[in-house]
């Protein structure tokens, strides 16, 4: 399987990518082969199967499925999963970026910061809006074996705090996390971030008393801070700019997540100080 770089952004390429695999039949593909999935700019990822109907033997014009059940063509491109740099961003709906669009989200605007200083970095953001550590640690923590990223991002706890979590089973989960992080992806930096003070939001009220889930949200983002020190990972402090995005109003319209802007904004200070 032959690969090339893109050279500009054409319908049916891969943006995320930067390089992307030339076209392969389903007899090149094995069962553990990654491909990745694009919605406009939002890449998925998902392990294939291919579904022949001859004693389970792939034919070319089978159909190849991914474990959360979207099927693809075979004449399809996959993503190519030995660039340099490989950025898988983990997280709940502050790294998918709701409240925008996902190629607006601060993973997405990160790697295009480094694009644009000449870099070929891959992004895979398979962040969901509502996911807790339980559902990163089953649904996204299996990517790390097949992307073998070099950076890793994680931002994730506010559902634990929706869902009641405690704050020593929210440092198990974390704990668990890095551990999985470092076994699979042993080489790959890693940086963890705070949750924002979505006590500020508009919406705030709606989970309880404002000055409660504050403090909430402040000893949950120590626990993360202590892991991540614990665990050998850089903790990047973005919680002051965030409580003073909030104070500004720099929410979305669903009166919940950050702005497009405040998105943009950690982007540029992780792209000052991650680089």
């Amino acid at each position: 399987m032959i690969g090339h770089l893109l050279r500009e952004v054409r319908s049916g390429d891969r943006r995320e990518a930067g390089v992307v695999l030339d076209e392969v039949g389903v007899e090149d593909l094995a069962a553990d082969v990654l491909l990745l999935e694009e919605d406009g700019l939002h890449v998925r990822a998902g392990r294939v199967q291919p579904s022949g109907e001859a004693g389970g033997t792939a034919a070319d014009d089978d159909e190849l499925v991914l474990r959360h059940g979207i099927p693809f063509r075979s004449s399809l491109r996959l993503e190519h999963v030995s660039i340099p740099e490989r950025f898988l961003a983990l997280g709940d709906s502050f790294t998918i970026g709701t409240g925008t669009t996902p190629e607006r989200s601060f993973p997405a605007v990160l790697a295009d910061i480094w694009r644009e200083r000449g870099r070929v970095i891959a992004l895979t953001n398979p962040a969901v809006n509502g996911y807790a550590t339980d559902d990163l640690i089953q649904e996204e923590l299996p990517l790390l074996a097949a992307i073998r990223p070099t950076l890793v991002t994680l931002l994730i706890g506010a559902n634990d705090l929706v869902r009641g979590s405690t704050e020593d089973r929210y440092r198990s989960q974390l704990v668990r996390i890095h551990e999985r992080i470092r076994a699979d992806a042993p080489d790959a930096r890693v940086i963890a971030l705070p949750q924002p003070d979505w006590s500020l939001a508009p919406a705030g009220a709606a989970f309880g008393d404002l000055d409660t889930t504050a403090g909430r949200i402040e000893r949950f983002n120590a626990i993360a801070r202590e892991e991540a020190n614990r665990a050998g990972a850089d903790w990047v402090d973005l919680f002051p700019l965030m409580r003073e995005q909030g104070r500004l109003g720099s929410f979305a319209p669903d009166g919940l997540h950050p702005s497009a802007e405040a998105y943009a904004a950690w982007a540029r200070r992780l792209a000052e100080i991650a680089s």
